[in-house]
């Protein structure tokens, strides 16, 4: 009996899962030193694949993974697995599913010397890895590359897209394939999307929904001031549309901060802060087609001009070939002066966040397939509460709604994480102002999220709670808005 009792002891903390306490959450990895900047995917099964990069080694950062069931428990080694660890840091890594039950993984990479490259691996569902140990060279040419983003083939590989200094102190924008085995299929250190005059950058990339994938980026061809452009490589590999990109939007003054989904016919709806009014900014969207032809008002369609400052904005498929659209907003607070200091965005947004504590607030708007808002002008309010609210980040539920999840300030170094679900009529579902997903100690800092296709989202962020190191911690979101263990749904 008393081997019994022992053996239980020893054996529940391996088996523990997803937890209802917003204090506790599901430790990820906390391992020594630093584990920050999580990205995860779906693994199709209602559990997410998590990537970080850690400095568990004592020196440079390294790439290390984990796979976390439905029920809330890591498959593999406590801690996560090493993807890389080779000599130099590697760094912000990114991942998508390989269609096969397993991951892509892609990541910045200082093991040549000064300059970084990009390398990929491929993770199978059991933690295995498939390619080259340390990861396979995606491209290795001068100067530095930087921001690789991986988005799924359909067939077990990957096209691989980034920002590439090889030509100058200019970043352009070029991609790669990479097949299920590891073999890259196109010239060596990739193509050309846009290697335009002055800056490419801030790219974004998604799957087109038909093999291919669009990519998105700001861009400076034209002046300091940037616009907004977009190219598409179809199933065959065949880079689409207008050389160099084709535009979405060349409105006066300034666009940053491009995000895009597919319209589920080839094409994509897209999202951005936008400064052409001369003052503050406001958010505006795009679609274009398959071919390359914007669907919409030229040069966009205004999501919010509400009064002051609109940033950061981010989105989710309706399904439908439109868009749910988030964003952080100024409207009831003063506003902030970004001219002075344009190129260090994320920077300024925590200046203005300190001066203008409690101005923050996170809202919501839906456009359907033909460029009509379908909620309240400017936006339905997700979160108006008297606290800081900033860098939301959005899903769809898989019910024909949408989560949202964001960082709050209840005081300074002490941001916890709430989320809101939305119907499809912009109705909230959840407790006004958003449930709380972790008020830990310390401070949780961006949260991700997807969907765990029953109507919730798991969630994944980095954590200070135990002191001055991150740590990479979890939480399910149930449908009913409950966090924790969730009732099986039954399928629409």
């Amino acid at each position: 009996m008393h081997k019994k009792i022992l053996l239980l002891i020893i054996v529940v903390p391996f088996c523990i899962g997803w937890t209802s306490n917003p204090v506790r959450n599901t430790a990820v990895c906390t391992a020594d030193h630093e584990q920050k900047r999580p990205q995860l995917v779906s693994d199709g099964d209602g559990g997410a694949f998590v990537v970080w990069e850690d400095s568990r080694s004592g020196s440079d950062y390294d790439i290390y993974g984990q796979l976390i069931d439905s029920a809330g428990r890591s498959k593999w080694r406590a801690g996560g697995i090493s993807i890389c660890t080779a000599i130099g840091a590697q760094r912000y890594p990114q991942v998508a599913a390989d269609s096969s039950g397993g991951f892509i993984i892609t990541w910045f990479d200082r093991r040549n010397g000064r300059n970084y490259d990009i390398y990929a691996q491929r993770i199978n569902g059991e933690g295995r890895i498939q390619w080259t140990a340390n990861g396979v060279a995606i491209c290795t040419a001068v100067g530095d590359q930087y921001d690789p983003m991986p988005v799924s083939d359909g067939t077990g590989g990957a096209f691989i897209v980034w920002q590439d200094r090889r030509n100058g102190n200019d970043y352009d924008i070029y991609a790669q394939r990479i097949d299920s085995s590891g073999r890259v299929q196109w010239d060596a250190d990739g193509v050309g999307i846009c290697t335009e005059k002055q800056d490419q950058d801030n790219l974004q990339a998604a799957a087109d929904e038909k093999g291919g994938v669009v990519i998105t980026w700001q861009d400076r061809r034209n002046g300091k001031d940037y616009d907004i452009y977009a190219r598409r490589i179809d199933s065959s590999g065949r880079v689409q549309w207008r050389a160099n990109g084709v535009e979405i939007c060349t409105a006066e003054y300034d666009q940053r901060g491009p995000r895009l989904v597919s319209d589920t016919m080839g094409g994509a709806v897209f999202t951005w802060q936008d400064k052409r009014n001369g003052s503050d900014y406001d958010i505006y969207t795009q679609r274009i087609d398959s071919s390359g032809r914007v669907q919409w008002t030229a040069n966009g369609i205004a999501i919010c001009a509400a009064a002051n400052s609109q940033y950061d904005p981010r989105l989710a498929s309706d399904g439908k070939g439109g868009a749910y659209i988030t964003w952080q907003d100024y409207r009831k607070g003063s506003d902030c002066n970004f001219d002075a200091f344009e190129e260090q965005t994320n920077f300024n947004l925590e200046i203005c966040r300190e001066k203008h504590l409690n101005d923050w607030n996170i809202y919501a708007q839906l456009i359907n397939s033909s460029g009509r808002v379908q909620w309240a002008a400017n936006g339905v309010g997700i979160s108006t509460a008297n606290i800081d609210q900033y860098k939301p980040q959005m899903a769809a539920d898989g019910f024909g709604g949408t989560i949202v999840v964001w960082r709050a300030a209840e005081k300074e170094n002490d941001h916890n994480i709430y989320a809101q679900r939305l119907t499809s009529s912009g109705k909230v579902q959840w407790t006004a102002d958003g449930i709380t997903v972790s008020s830990a100690p310390g401070d949780q800092y961006d949260p991700l999220l997807v969907s765990d296709g029953s109507g919730g989202a798991v969630v994944t962020w980095y954590d200070k709670r135990k002191g001055n190191n991150w740590d990479i911690y979890a939480q399910k979101l149930c449908a009913s808005g409950r966090i924790g263990d969730c009732p099986p749904r039954r399928p629409r």
